[in-house]
């Protein structure tokens, strides 16, 4: 309890398991995934120690972002705490929260692949906000009319979500046109891209002198699928050109992969 941040307009995101379960080494290798992928950084005490780092809690933080981030592995779920920085309003933090559960969901599936592991998911819950017993437990989301809604896992009660909530769950308009690596595995960019990856790479990641992609090439011997992979995992966290829809589209184009950027156009950018 120590280690968590204090109660704030952010609730607490739950990461329910199939099974109500937390896989064996998960939550390592997520934390092993967002620091080596996505750039994550252990959050440092004044002598340059981490701040909390234990098998079953650690703080990280992402850079350029203004909050701190604490995963807590309780056994059965994951639960995500973030500490907003001084100033934001809510569309700062709407916007902080999205990047930050799309990014952790996604390092999970990753390990879920590494792991080949097959017939667990994981889904985004909360801490239910009724008072039985036991005192904590997840609440999973549903969609009635359009509005989330709460079911309890224990009693079957239905609740209400609360602004606190709805940070997690409604993108802001900033982030509209903003793609998730999630979204480009579901549209299969890496098999679309192929060997075009060296033209992708040097517009995506503003790659003036080719050392960028050189490095990659190097770094996953040389399999398109890898090297486009590890090249959207660069961009979307931003280094290089604005990761966002238009931006993939209109690099798309310049290497001739006409087809799959009029996919992504009619998908995410309609007229």
């Amino acid at each position: 309890e120590n280690h968590l941040p204090p109660p704030s307009e952010i609730a607490p995101l739950v990461v329910q398991f199939t099974n109500n379960c937390v896989p064996l080494s998960c939550f390592s290798r997520t934390i092993s995934c967002l620091m080596a992928i996505y750039d994550w950084k252990l959050s440092r005490a004044d002598d340059g120690s981490p701040k909390c780092l234990a098998h079953n809690v650690v703080s990280l933080y992402k850079p350029q972002t203004p909050s701190q981030i604490v995963l807590v592995d309780t056994g059965h779920t994951f639960e995500v705490h973030v500490r907003p920085g001084e100033g934001l309003d809510q569309d700062d933090m709407a916007e902080i929260c999205f990047e930050i559960k799309d990014t952790i969901f996604t390092a999970i599936k990753q390990v879920f692949d590494r792991l080949n592991l097959s017939g667990i998911e994981a889904t985004p819950a909360f801490v239910c906000p009724c008072e039985g017993k036991p005192p904590a437990h997840p609440a999973s989301l549903y969609r009635f009319k359009s509005k989330w809604r709460l079911s309890c896992s224990v009693y079957e009660e239905n609740k209400q979500t609360s602004k606190h909530h709805l940070m997690w769950l409604e993108t802001p308009p900033t982030n509209t046109k903003r793609p998730t690596l999630e979204q480009l595995y579901d549209l299969n960019v890496p098999e679309e891209v192929g060997t075009n990856y060296r033209k992708l790479g040097t517009f995506l990641l503003n790659d003036e002198t080719g050392c960028k992609v050189d490095v990659l090439e190097l770094d996953c011997f040389r399999q398109a699928h890898d090297v486009t992979m590890k090249i959207l995992q660069n961009w979307l966290a931003g280094k290089g050109e604005l990761p966002t829809w238009q931006t993939l589209v209109e690099s798309l184009h310049r290497c001739e992969l006409n087809t799959l950027a009029d996919k992504i156009q009619q998908k995410y950018l309609p007229q």
